[in-house]
């Protein structure tokens, strides 16, 4: 019998004669007991990846993709925790950390919460995103030499940098000419 037949035979009777459905004194999984529950940990782990990259896809795709992917993360989240503490202390430990992680659990809770709650303007800020450069150039071509800062005034106002930055990047590519004016621009559409 070879030195990694011992361990494995050593291991083995460390699994089989451990009790493995309390914490350790330090509050740690005992030895073992993830190897003995690796086909619900592995799965349990895989799924909650599924998720997670899930919500990070759906947010390339919009605010409501977005916001139906984060309702499935936390409603796993929850089944998981509730799943586990029906399994006993060591699964409610494991996925503590591996998958209900309190504070990743609180932040991904605000953040639907969030979305909760201003869905409305969030769907109607995305809409407005998306036009953001078609509106703008219309608004300099109907009102040639408007200031910049009366392009500000036609959005909302936490749409500022976002306007500034677009109508840079117009500026940048030539779509658009400014011409100093005081403190600001004034802005017409490039021939």
């Amino acid at each position: 019998m070879g030195l990694l037949d011992f361990l494995k035979k050593k291991k083995a009777h460390i699994i089989s004669n451990g009790n493995l459905d309390k914490l350790t004194p330090d509050g740690e999984l005992p030895y073992g007991w993830y190897y003995a529950n690796k086909d619900f940990t592995q799965r349990i782990e895989d799924e909650y990846r599924r998720f997670s990259d899930a919500v990070y896809e759906a947010k390339k795709e919009g605010v409501r993709a977005e916001y139906n992917a984060l309702a499935s993360l936390v409603q796993y989240m929850e089944d998981v925790r509730k799943l586990c503490e029906s399994k006993g202390e060591c699964f409610v430990e494991w996925a503590s950390v591996m998958v209900v992680n309190p504070t990743v659990y609180q932040q991904e809770k605000e953040r639907l919460q969030y979305m909760e709650t201003n869905l409305p303007a969030l769907l109607q800020q995305e809409e407005v995103l998306k036009n953001l450069r078609k509106d703008i150039l219309q608004i300099i071509e109907h009102t040639p030499g408007i200031l910049q800062t009366e392009v500000y005034k036609k959005f909302s106002p936490d749409l500022k940098n976002v306007v500034s930055n677009e109508l840079y990047q117009l500026w940048a590519h030539e779509r658009i000419s400014r011409d100093k004016q005081g403190r600001t621009y004034s802005l017409r559409i490039s021939k």
